[in-house]
């Protein structure tokens, strides 16, 4: 996955642990026998998240309130203001 799909160590974890997550259920369900995850440590990185300055938050809620958006565009804008319809 890091190599083939340069996918980042985040994603290759969480991939890893959707896929323990299925190895336990089928485990339980006694499709297989042994847990091959027993041995494999999966860790959490801690994501980088970046957020809107007030002034972006503006220019997003006068996007919001123009017409020269569609309403899919503009119910997604939906979700970065207190407005709601």
């Amino acid at each position: 996955m890091i190599d083939t799909l340069k996918n980042k160590n985040s994603t290759f974890n969480k991939s890893l642990g959707m896929l323990k997550t299925f190895t336990n259920w089928a485990i339980e369900k006694k499709l297989v026998e042994k847990n091959i995850f027993e041995s494999i440590k999966i860790s959490k990185i801690p994501g980088q998240r970046e957020y809107l300055d007030t002034d972006e938050l503006r220019l997003l809620e006068k996007f919001y309130q123009g017409d020269e958006i569609n309403p899919g565009v503009k119910n997604s804008l939906r979700y970065f203001g207190t407005y709601r319809y």
